[in-house]
Formats: structure tokens, C-alpha cells, sequence
């Protein structure tokens, strides 16, 4: 296995103008060979990311790089992270980056821990987003595609694939969604900040879900007319250590069927390493993906923490953070924001 890890800045300029269409039907040509990462920030000798992988694919990828491979078997062993699926690669002991020697043991920490009394807000279509990363990956099953599926990149059509088309993946050509997917969760940028005892020097993309209305910071200008009226499933592989927009698809359904997959490349705005501090934007009333995106746009790391704060506000919405607003922050540091969700029933009457 190849393994590549490539930086999300090359998406912006290696993908666009790889974009130049879906070919069904020349799925037995060899596929082109995968543009070098001028910014690869790993080695070969250094533990890769494990994003967006199952713990067993990932186990795979690390065994096949000659290290002996475990999965965490025990409670503190295992990610609590809110509301995630179980059974997903969610870091590895030692961290990524570690530089290693054939032999070397290594952890697969997984995902899917219960967080007991924590109430998470749980973001929609988890597992399905996934799954769908699997896809494209050649990893997992195909989904449900309806009959014809319309096919666009960066706003522009790239080509109609038929249901058993858009089943296969080498189908779907270069410059791709399931190739601008895949490229994208294999990023991995340094660190600015003090290393953390999960990552490390470096950092992993995260992935952010949604279900609705597809138009963002990042999408604005990009997604295609005929597209605009349909609530969509939408999915973004996001480096919160820049301020990039972030490699994303819309999924739109027909019955639910996949009918229209909308593509977006990586639209780069780089911090250099030893930029000035910026400014904290006020993102406080904001629902907590369009913080985040807000606390990205400025040019750091959000981190959201949910709490039951009983004053009946919106689920979901940034009530408080810190730094405070408008004031100057180290960029790529880290902005936290606090999140209201109301307990079941305590809400439902009007009271406090």
C-alpha cells in the first residue's frame, strides 16, 4: 500500500486543474498517478495519520508499514469522543509523527466509548459520512445511487454517472469528489501550538457533518444553480490549524437514492508559521458549526464544549467564549466555545 499524506494547500492548485471531467467510460485505463506533495510534513519512518479510517483498515496500513499493531482493549485506552461511531481509528499510541523502526509497538486507539452523564449534541449522518469516506477510498461498499447521478466539481457539471457507475470508484475519474475526499483526509500539518499527548507535533483533518441548506463560508460562489433549492447531507474534511476552506461534498437524495454529488476543493489561505496574532471574532449567538467556520475563516482552532446552562436558549448555539471577543490571540492557537443544549423536558414547558 501507498501511503500518502498529502497537505491540503496542494489541493487548491493540483485538483482545480484536474478537473476536467467524469469519464465513465474509461474505467479500465490505469488511474493517473497522484500529483507529489510538495509540503508532506511526514516521512515514511514517522507514524501516519489514521483519520477517517476503521480501526481495522487502519491496523492494515500500519502492519503492512512493519509495525506491531495492537487496538486499545481498555476504557482508557479508548477516544471518548461525543457521539462518534464505534469501531473508527480515532488516534494511535505513540502519536502520529513519531518516528518509528520496524518492530515498534502501536496502539490503534478507537472511537465509540459511551460518555455516560455527558449530553452530546449528535452531529447527523455520522456513520454514513463514514462510510462514504470508505467509498471513496475503495475502502468500504458503495452507497445507494439512484439511476443517474449528476456529478460537479467547484460549481461546475463534470459528467452523469449511471447507478452501477457511481458504484465502482475508478469510475468516477481524476479530480474527482471521491478523489478530492480522499486526498484530503490524508492531510497533515505541524503544529504550531505545544504538543498535546493525542497529536502530538502534528495535526489530522477533522470531519464536520451537517444536514440542509449546503451554503456556507466555503461553498458561496461554488455550488451549482441547479442545485440551490435542495436541502443537502453535506460532509467537509476541515485542518482547523488553517484557515483554509476545506475539501467538501454535498450529497443530494432523490428517494433516498443519491441522485447529485457536489464536490469543493481545497480553497487555500496559508498562516505562515510566526504570524501575528489576530483577532478573535465574536461568534457568540452563532450556531456551533457556523463558529467554528468563523473561528477557521480568522485563522484558529476551534474547540466546543457543551453544557446545559438552563436559560432555554437554542440548542446548539455558542453562548460564550475564550478568548473574548475582539481581542488579539496567537494564530492557529485555540478558541473555545462554550454551546448550550437543553436537557429533554426541561424546555419543553417554558421554564427556567
Amino acid at each position: 500500500m501507498v501511503i500518502r499524506k498529502i497537505a491540503a494547500l496542494v489541493l487548491g492548485t493540483t485538483l482545480l486543474a484536474a478537473c476536467a471531467g467524469v469519464e465513465p467510460d474509461r474505467r479500465d485505463e490505469a488511474a493517473p498517478a497522484p500529483t507529489p506533495a510538495i509540503d508532506s510534513v511526514l516521512g515514511s519512518d514517522q507514524i501516519p495519520s489514521v483519520f477517517g479510517l476503521s480501526v481495522q483498515d487502519a491496523e492494515a496500513m500500519l502492519t503492512e508499514l512493519g509495525l506491531d499493531v495492537t487496538s486499545g482493549p481498555y476504557p482508557d485506552q479508548v477516544a471518548q469522543e461525543c457521539d462518534e461511531p464505534p469501531g473508527r481509528a480515532w488516534r494511535t499510541e505513540p502519536t502520529m509523527g513519531t518516528t518509528f523502526s520496524p518492530g515498534d509497538p502501536v496502539v490503534v486507539v478507537p472511537s465509540g466509548v459511551s460518555m455516560g452523564d455527558a449530553y452530546c449534541i449528535a452531529p447527523p449522518r455520522r456513520p454514513e459520512s463514514y462510510a462514504f469516506l470508505d467509498f471513496a477510498g475503495s475502502r468500504g461498499p458503495a452507497p445507494a445511487f439512484a439511476d443517474e447521478v449528476r456529478v460537479f466539481v467547484d460549481g461546475e457539471p463534470t459528467g452523469t454517472l449511471t447507478g452501477a457507475e457511481a458504484a465502482d470508484p475508478e469510475a468516477w475519474g481524476a479530480g474527482s469528489p471521491l478523489e478530492i475526499l480522499e486526498t484530503a483526509r490524508q492531510t497533515v500539518v505541524p503544529w504550531r501550538g505545544l504538543p498535546s499527548l493525542d497529536y502530538g507535533d502534528f495535526r489530522p483533518p477533522v470531519l464536520s457533518t451537517r444536514v440542509g441548506d449546503p451554503l456556507d463560508l466555503c461553498r458561496q460562489g461554488r455550488q451549482p444553480d441547479e442545485l440551490a433549492a435542495r436541502s443537502a447531507w453535506s460532509l467537509d474534511i476541515v485542518v482547523y490549524t488553517t484557515a483554509d476552506c476545506p475539501a467538501g461534498v454535498d450529497i443530494y437524495e432523490t428517494d433516498g437514492l443519491i441522485s447529485a454529488v457536489s464536490a469543493y476543493s481545497v480553497v487555500p489561505h496559508p498562516i505562515e508559521p510566526g504570524a501575528p496574532a489576530a483577532t478573535v471574532p465574536d461568534v457568540r449567538g452563532l450556531t456551533d458549526h457556523e463558529a467554528r467556520q468563523a473561528v477557521v475563516a480568522a485563522g484558529f482552532e476551534p474547540s466546543s464544549y457543551v453544557f446545559d446552562l438552563r436559560g432555554c436558549q437554542e440548542d446548539g448555539t455558542v453562548v460564550a467564549q475564550t478568548p473574548r471577543p475582539d481581542t488579539l490571540h496567537p494564530a492557529g492557537e485555540r478558541v473555545s466555545l462554550d454551546v448550550n443544549v437543553n436537557r429533554p423536558g426541561r424546555c419543553d414547558d417554558g421554564a427556567d
